[in-house]
C-alpha cells in the first residue's frame, strides 16, 4: 500500500522518501542510457536557490509556487518556477529556471536512492 503523505505539513519519512527516490532512478534508467552519465534526460534531483525562491514568493499576489517541466532544443531538461496567486492561477510575469540538474550539481553525501 502506498504512502500518504500528510496534507497538514507535507513530510514523509527517510525511509520513504529513499523508497521513492530510488524507484525514480530505477525508472530513468532506460531512458539516460543514451546520455552521458553527467548529462541525463532525467536527473536525480534539482538545486533550487532560496533567492529565486523567496524572489517569487514576494511578487505581488503570488501565494504559491508551481513547477513546470520543460526540454530545450539540446533535450535538457528544465524547471520553471512560476507563481501563483490566491485563486490557483499562474502569474506569468516572472518564470524562473535557476534549479541545477544533479548530476552534474549532487551532494557529495546525502542523497536520496542510493
Amino acid at each position: 500500500m502506498a504512502f500518504v503523505v500528510n496534507p497538514e505539513d507535507g513530510l514523509i519519512p527517510l525511509k520513504v522518501a529513499n523508497e521513492w527516490a530510488k524507484r525514480w532512478q530505477e525508472f530513468v534508467v532506460p531512458f539516460n542510457k543514451e546520455r552521458p552519465a553527467d548529462n541525463p534526460y532525467f536527473p536525480k534531483a534539482y538545486l533550487l536557490h532560496r533567492r529565486e525562491i523567496e524572489k517569487l514568493l514576494n511578487a505581488p499576489n503570488v501565494v504559491n509556487i508551481r513547477i513546470y517541466f520543460g526540454m530545450d532544443e539540446d533535450l535538457n531538461n528544465h524547471l520553471m518556477m512560476v507563481g501563483v496567486d490566491e485563486k490557483g492561477n499562474n502569474i506569468l510575469d516572472s518564470i524562473y529556471n535557476l534549479a541545477l540538474p544533479c548530476p552534474p550539481i549532487c551532494p557529495g553525501t546525502g542523497g536520496l536512492g542510493g
